[in-house]
């Protein structure tokens, strides 16, 4: 038995010709409500900056740093300026670190793993990430940072700096 959350609703959104949006919710209990928002409605603009404001903020939290940020998220503008909501992924993975990292620890398919670790809370996620293991995969996928950069720099500085040194 697999340890994974069920979803209590899903939603699926419908943009009427007129404008707007209708969302229809249907919850696992059977119950189905209907959310809908003309773009008159005062509340429309407040619903539309959050939408791009959380936009923003994901797609620069999922940057390495923060020249990485500045330019997905221009590529995110630019890609609003062309009626896109998303872009294409960069070649890369669509699983977290965290998820390859599992799947490889245990031997099974991306799919399986990402099924896994959505099914696991933000806690329990938190505490697989900082597990020796877990964590030791995950710094390899992600690759050598910039800071570790910097610190062979230093490092190599302070190895010149030393031969040079007098007793």
């Amino acid at each position: 038995m697999s340890n994974s959350k069920q979803a209590k609703v899903t939603v699926e959104t419908a943009h009427p010709e007129g404008g707007g949006f209708v969302h229809t919710l249907k919850f696992t209990n059977g119950t189905t409500l209907v959310h809908a928002v003309d773009p008159d409605h005062e509340l429309y603009h407040q619903y539309a900056a959050h939408g791009d404001k959380a936009k923003i903020l994901a797609t620069a939290n999922s940057a390495s740093d923060t020249d990485d940020a500045v330019q997905k998220v221009l590529n995110l503008l630019e890609a609003f300026d062309n009626g896109k909501w998303s872009l294409l992924g960069d070649g890369g993975s669509k699983y977290t670190p965290l998820t390859l990292a599992l799947a490889e620890l245990k031997g099974i398919s991306d799919a399986e793993a990402d099924k896994i670790v959505k099914g696991l809370t933000k806690s329990q996620q938190a505490k697989l990430r900082g597990t020796e293991r877990i964590s030791g995969i995950i710094a390899r996928i992600k690759g050598k940072d910039e800071g570790d950069a910097v610190l062979d720099d230093l490092l190599a500085d302070g190895a010149e700096d030393a031969s040079e040194r007098k007793p």
